[in-house]
C-alpha cells in the first residue's frame, strides 16, 4: 500500500510540474550560459533575480528565465555566428572561448557539451522545456524522446532568433557524427561513382 501511494503521489507531482511548465514557470535547475532565474507573482509581475542557490519563499511565486547579462547573451550569439557563418565545428568554438580567456559556469572553461548545450538547447530561442529526462522513484535517469518533452514556445525573451537557431540545428544534424554508419556507406560510395576511387584528395572538406 505505502509503494501504491507513492507511486500515485508520484504520478500527481509529475502532472503538477507539467501544468506549471505548459504556463512556462520554470521548474528546478540551473537556468544555464547567458539566462537568469526571476522570481514573478502571481500575477506575472516581476519581484527579483534569483541568485545562485536562492529558492522562492511563497508558494503562489513562480520562477521564469530571463536573458542574463548583456556579455554572455553576446557570447551565446556570437556562438550561433561562429557556427553558421564562420562554419566551425563544436570543439573549435570552445577551443576559441577559452583562447580568449571567456569563461563558461562557475568561471569553469568550455568544452564540447557546454557549447553543444547552447547550440541545441530551445531555451535560447524562448522555448521553455521540461522532462528531457527521467528518473522515477530512485530508478536511473533516462533520456526522453522529444515527443515527451513538455514545451511551451514564447515563454520569455530569447537569446537567438529562430531561424538561427533552425539553422544550427540543420548544420549539426548534417555533421558526420550524427550520421548512422549506413548513410556514410551511401554517402562514399556515391563518392566512388563520382570519382572513381577514394582518397583524402577526393573527400569533400567536412567542418
Amino acid at each position: 500500500m505505502a509503494a501504491e501511494y507513492s507511486r500515485e503521489l508520484g504520478v500527481k507531482v509529475l502532472e503538477g510540474q507539467k501544468r506549471l511548465a505548459r504556463l512556462g514557470f520554470k521548474q528546478g535547475g540551473v537556468p544555464g550560459y547567458g539566462l537568469r532565474r526571476m522570481l514573478v507573482s502571481a500575477d506575472g509581475d516581476a519581484k527579483q533575480l534569483l541568485a545562485n542557490g536562492e529558492r522562492k519563499s511563497i508558494a503562489t511565486d513562480r520562477v521564469i528565465l530571463v536573458p542574463g547579462p548583456r556579455e554572455e547573451v553576446k557570447i551565446v550569439r556570437d556562438i550561433y555566428c561562429m557556427l553558421i557563418s564562420e562554419n566551425r565545428t563544436v570543439y573549435t568554438i570552445a577551443c576559441e572561448l577559452n583562447r580568449k580567456g571567456i569563461k563558461y559556469i562557475g568561471d569553469s572553461k568550455w568544452d564540447y557539451l557546454a557549447v553543444y548545450s547552447v547550440l541545441t538547447h530551445p531555451k535560447y530561442v524562448g522555448c521553455h522545456v521540461f522532462g528531457r529526462t527521467s528518473s522515477k522513484l530512485c530508478t536511473p535517469v533516462v533520456r526522453l524522446s522529444r515527443s515527451e518533452w513538455t514545451l511551451r514556445p514564447g515563454a520569455f525573451m530569447p537569446l537567438v532568433d529562430q531561424a538561427a537557431f533552425d539553422e544550427a540545428q540543420r548544420i549539426l544534424r548534417g555533421r558526420t557524427i550524427n550520421r548512422s554508419d549506413e548513410e556514410l556507406l551511401d554517402n562514399l560510395r556515391s563518392l566512388l561513382a563520382d570519382t572513381g576511387r577514394l582518397s583524402i584528395a577526393s573527400c569533400p572538406e567536412r567542418p
